[in-house]
């Protein structure tokens, strides 16, 4: 299953391409950047879930550090779908004007947190390796516009993604 999860999101990295090649630089909206930065991120998160994977099978013998990190797996691949949630729901509570990328941004890295750090505390695993990781990733999704407009990411996706 862990496979076709990695396959399933290489795959989806095509969609965020044709965003990009269909993006309009005179339309008033999200900079380019943020859909570079959000390439950018799936397939850190893939690394990430692969990573956790592994790790998880290589400790299959100590229960819960094999546990923490098949838990940390889906925490790491929820963020696209938190995501879109939460853009749907700013969407529908916050009037037009002043809807900003942000709000939604801001409210799912919230959520997100709150709820890793009350799984990890639950399991007694706030200092794991694989909770590092995690917080590791909310730091990098911060940094989708910065890290979105650097050259050698767009080429590199380009180059990578035909």
């Amino acid at each position: 299953i862990a496979g076709g999860v990695l396959f399933t999101g290489i795959s989806t990295s095509e969609i965020s391409m044709e965003r990009i090649n269909s993006y309009d630089a005179e339309k008033v909206g999200i900079p380019v950047s943020f859909y570079y930065g959000t390439l950018f991120m799936g397939w850190v998160s893939l690394l990430a879930f692969a990573t956790a994977i592994v790790q998880s099978i290589i400790h299959r013998k100590r229960l819960l550090d094999h546990s923490w990190w098949l838990i940390a797996s889906l925490f790491y691949m929820m963020m696209p779908a938190l995501g879109r949630g939460m853009i749907v729901l700013a969407r529908a509570t916050v009037p037009e004007e002043y809807l900003s990328p942000m709000i939604p941004l801001i409210g799912a890295e919230l959520v997100y947190v709150g709820f890793f750090m009350l799984f990890a505390i639950k399991f007694g695993k706030v200092k794991h390796l694989a909770t590092w990781i995690g917080l590791s990733m909310v730091i990098l999704r911060f940094l989708r516009f910065p890290i979105g407009s650097i050259e050698g990411v767009q080429n590199f996706f380009h180059q990578v993604i035909k």
